[in-house]
């Protein structure tokens, strides 16, 4: 798991979001360094938690599934890409053995 990655809008208050079903435009840029990583691992998952309404729980995307043969550094863009698979939180949790507890936002 790497760290929170938040986006918002570089405008507003790190605590505040957009507004449900408005476009932003925002995303994120992941870069991965895997050259120490390649020999023990063959596959990268990157999943996406996203709060999409307020007094709800987060929503869980597996958003890349690929092989990691030959590749020193990985690049993915997410700017809010159609997910492969959505999942519980619960589901997560169990499937990945790292237990997630998201805040609901009010």
């Amino acid at each position: 798991m790497t760290n929170k990655i938040q986006v918002i809008d570089p405008s507003r208050s790190k605590e505040i979001g957009n507004a449900e079903n408005t476009e932003t435009s925002l995303g994120f840029i992941l870069s991965i360094d895997t050259s120490d990583y390649k020999d023990r691992f063959d596959r990268l998952q990157v999943y996406r938690l996203q709060y999409i309404k307020a007094g709800e729980d987060a929503e869980v995307s597996l958003i890349y599934d690929g092989e990691l043969k030959n590749v020193d550094k990985f690049v993915f863009n997410d700017v809010g890409i159609d997910p492969i698979q959505s999942l519980t939180i619960e589901e997560f949790s169990a499937m990945s053995g790292i237990i997630v507890i998201p805040q609901v936002i009010e």
